[in-house]
Formats: C-alpha cells, sequence, structure tokens
C-alpha cells in the first residue's frame, strides 16, 4: 500500500493443466496450446493466451519458444488450406 500500512492479497487460482520436468514440448503445445489456436482459427476476433509459471530456470522460456513455432506453423497450414 501507497501509506506503508500491512495488506494481505489473498488469490485463488485455478489450472488447466500441470505439467512436470517429463513432459515435452511438443505435448504442451497439442494439450493445452492447440485448442486454443483452433479456437483463434475458428472465432472472428478472438484472442488467446497462455500463460507459464513455474520456478526460475525450469525451462519455461525453451518451452514457450517452441510452442511459438509450432503456433506459427499450424497458422500457416490453416492460411494456406483455407487461403485465410
Amino acid at each position: 500500500k501507497v501509506d506503508q500500512s500491512k495488506c494481505v492479497d489473498n488469490h485463488h487460482f485455478q489450472f488447466d493443466q500441470v505439467f512436470d520436468e517429463h513432459s515435452q514440448s511438443e505435448d504442451i503445445y497439442r494439450t493445452a496450446i492447440r485448442p486454443l489456436v483452433d479456437l483463434c482459427l475458428s472465432t472472428k476476433g478472438c484472442q488467446a493466451t497462455a500463460f507459464a509459471y513455474g520456478q526460475t530456470g525450469s525451462g519455461k522460456t525453451f518451452t514457450m519458444s517452441a510452442v511459438y513455432s509450432f503456433s506459427a506453423r499450424d497458422i500457416l497450414v490453416a492460411a494456406k488450406n483455407k487461403s485465410l
């Protein structure tokens, strides 16, 4: 707080999916991201966000870099097939 008084905020989060250290980037994409890509390709004005949360050094950037590549691949294939 601005006045420096003690404040506790409680937040409740709900997770759609949790992956462990044995999960592969393509499995994560297929399970969590591909449905969002498909939804956005079929719904005008659709936007989606994938949030990666985890310990520093756990591979979030590595995984999300792969997810970007898989997403781009599928979007370009859809564009070619549907002449978007």
